[in-house]
């Protein structure tokens, strides 16, 4: 089993009519069509590239992994539930600050694959560590462009985790 993340835009008026959405099950079927960034299994490496940490991070810099709010809540029967998380066009406008700051190169300088498979980061070896610097550096890009892009346009974002 893999775990991959997922990105969207959406305007902040539509919150609502998602949740609905979520609790009538059909899950994220409003979102068809609007902007989004699949981020498959680059994201944490890109969370350990911004936080320099797997698991923690402080926000906004650590919003790929935490904050905002959930959009239902949490299957306590099953610790691997990770529900869509929404974050508000404030929180956005933060994410945006910080992911503007760390273009390409920089990105790449920080990317340490020996480190990031000691600290734990899924999906990450040394072995093949151009190609996952290539991937994730992609991944990064379209990232930072789906967000740029909510920011300037006041809208929220919807992350999932599967």
């Amino acid at each position: 089993m893999s775990m991959t993340s997922c990105v969207w835009a959406t305007d902040a008026d539509h919150r609502d009519a998602i949740e609905q959405s979520i609790r009538d099950g059909k899950g994220l079927s409003l979102l068809q069509g609007a902007p989004r960034c699949d981020l498959d299994k680059s994201w944490h490496a890109i969370h350990y590239i911004l936080t320099g940490t797997a698991d923690e991070g402080e926000l906004p810099v650590g919003y790929l992994l935490h904050g905002g709010e959930f959009l239902r809540e949490p299957d306590p029967d099953d610790e691997l539930d990770e529900p869509p998380r929404w974050l508000a066009p404030s929180e956005v406008q933060q994410f945006n600050q910080v992911l503007q700051q760390i273009d390409g190169d920089e990105f790449s300088q920080r990317f340490d694959a020996e480190e990031m498979v000691d600290a734990g980061v899924y999906s990450i070896s040394t072995e093949y560590a151009d190609d996952h610097l290539e991937t994730v550096q992609d991944h990064y890009t379209s990232l930072r462009s789906l967000v740029s892009g909510a920011a300037q346009n006041s809208q929220a974002l919807i992350i999932t985790a599967s």
